[in-house]
Formats: C-alpha cells, sequence, structure tokens
C-alpha cells in the first residue's frame, strides 16, 4: 500500500478543521469568448450567422445593428440566460461546445428600416 500523498494529509486537516473548500476554474468563461471587435462595419441592422464548433450555425435578423445583438448574445451566454437567446440555449445543451463569435459573417445589410 502506497503512502498518503501531501494532498492527502491537506485535505485530513481542513476536515478536521471543519473548513470548506471550492473549486475555482483557471479560466473564466470570458477568455472564450472574444470581443466583437473587429474591422468590418457591424452598425447596420441585417442577417448574420454564427458558427459553432460541432457544425451546426445559427442564422438571425434583427433590426438594430448587428455588433449589439451580438453583445447581447455574448453576455447571455457569459450569464447563463437562455430566455432570449436561442445560441445561448446550443451552449448549454452541448457542453464543451463554443459558438466561434469571432468567425461572424454578414449575409445581408440594410440600412433602411424595416417596415414589418
Amino acid at each position: 500500500m502506497s503512502e498518503p500523498s501531501q494532498t492527502t494529509f491537506r485535505w485530513l486537516y481542513l476536515k478536521r478543521d471543519s473548513i470548506k473548500t471550492y473549486f475555482k476554474p483557471q479560466k473564466k468563461i470570458s477568455k472564450f469568448l472574444p470581443s466583437v471587435n473587429c474591422n468590418i462595419a457591424l452598425q447596420d441592422a441585417g442577417v448574420y450567422k454564427l458558427d459553432c464548433e460541432c457544425g451546426l450555425s445559427y442564422i438571425g435578423q434583427t433590426k438594430r445593428s448587428i455588433k449589439t445583438r451580438v453583445k447581447e448574445h455574448i453576455a447571455e451566454v457569459k450569464h447563463r440566460r437562455s430566455g432570449k437567446s436561442a445560441v445561448c440555449e446550443h451552449v448549454q445543451d452541448r457542453p464543451r461546445r463554443y459558438i466561434r463569435f469571432d468567425g461572424l459573417q454578414i449575409l445581408a445589410k440594410n440600412t433602411d428600416s424595416y417596415q414589418g
């Protein structure tokens, strides 16, 4: 039988003294979500496409600026609020899959306001 490791002794002391420990990940979710600062003009309304690492894509349409809507998607994913974002629901349903916000594609721009 091998001797107990230093980690085992540390755990026993923490348990004996009723000290609770919590896991803190080394990387925060913000490290996986790149900023939306890109050189293409995202100020127009239009249709955009976001790809996921799993091979699926999300195509969205907005009357506001595409940049604003994508920032909202990022905030929803970061704070795990899936009620307003299908992108966030997708990420929550498929752990360890990441939306490629840095690969945003603009499919169509509309500089006129929608008559909806």
